[in-house]
């Protein structure tokens, strides 16, 4: 028989359920008479804690799963979207416009047209004395020992001051002029032509020096230029006139 005692007093076996014995009448002891309501309720106990801490768990995971979850939206959220800039990249190549012109007190303003200019990779100064270039005709020779004798020391003259003087009296400085003009074309980077208005562009110049070199008759002689020029700028202007040239009259 399942869930029995045995009686103390005749063996017999009874309920546990039983309060006394059911031949002899022998009371049991209130142990055994719950005690097998007392496992009933340990068992309940335990399944009621067992359940509680699986809800427990489940609900604990569900609200740290909610809160990783939103910290994760808001971290999408604040952090802010850069999207790719354009860079803007400075033109690497740069322009040189001119504007050349002569100034009298009588008719005013000049302009240089249709003039050829250069620019050049080095001093037309440096080109013409790097090459050697000298006048040797028997009129430049009778000058120069004209100007010795006068005590004006022609041997410390600028090779452009000769170049100047051979535009305005070529006859006397021989093939000269047209060999220095030769050899200053080889280190031109850029040469252009002025417009009617005396104005000319240079563009697609890198950025570093060049000299600008051009020469134009005037009423009286001739005005030549050789002005270094720092292209540094994507644009950048002159004005060419008298004052920045060398003149003879």
């Amino acid at each position: 028989m399942t869930n029995s005692i045995s009686c103390p007093v005749c063996n017999n076996l009874c309920s546990t359920q039983a309060a006394t014995c059911p031949k002899c009448g022998h009371p049991f002891s209130q142990k055994n008479t719950f005690s097998n309501k007392t496992k009933s309720l340990n068992i309940w106990k335990i399944l009621t804690i067992v359940v509680g801490m699986i809800f427990g768990g489940l609900i604990i995971f569900a609200i740290y799963h909610q809160f990783v979850k939103t910290q994760s939206t808001d971290n999408v959220k604040s952090t802010p979207v850069v999207s790719p800039s354009v860079v803007s990249t400075p033109n690497p190549l740069g322009t040189l416009e001119i504007q050349s012109a002569i100034i009298y007190k009588v008719g005013g303003v000049q302009p240089v047209a249709n003039t050829t200019f250069h620019l050049l990779d080095k001093s037309a100064e440096e080109i013409i004395q790097s090459a050697g270039i000298k006048p040797k005709s028997k009129e430049f020779q009778g000058l120069w020992n004209e100007m010795k004798r006068t005590g004006r020391q022609p041997e410390k003259l600028s090779a452009l001051f000769w170049f100047n003087n051979a535009l305005v009296y070529p006859e006397m400085f021989g093939d000269y002029l047209p060999k220095a003009i030769t050899e200053i074309k080889k280190h031109a980077v850029k040469s252009i032509n002025t417009d009617l208005q005396g104005k000319a562009k240079f563009e697609g110049l890198e950025r570093k020096q060049y000299f600008l070199f051009g020469s134009t008759e005037t009423r009286g002689g001739s005005s030549i230029w050789n002005l270094p020029i720092e292209i540094n700028d994507e644009k950048k202007s002159i004005i060419l006139d008298q004052n920045n040239a060398l003149m003879v009259n």
